[in-house]
């Protein structure tokens, strides 16, 4: 689940399932996701969990 606004560039996802209590799940989030979202949709500003 995600939400995306187009005016400042920011994701916001939702982790889900062992992501939700990982403690380095932001980690994941910042050096996977938001890298991974930034290289293919250059609007991309920022990525946030939920």
């Amino acid at each position: 689940m995600a939400s995306w606004n187009e005016k400042s560039g920011r994701v916001e996802v939702r982790l889900m399932g062992a992501c939700e209590d990982c403690p380095i799940s932001m980690l994941t989030l910042k050096e996977g996701i938001e890298a991974r979202l930034r290289a293919a949709v250059p609007e991309v500003q920022i990525v946030d969990a939920s």
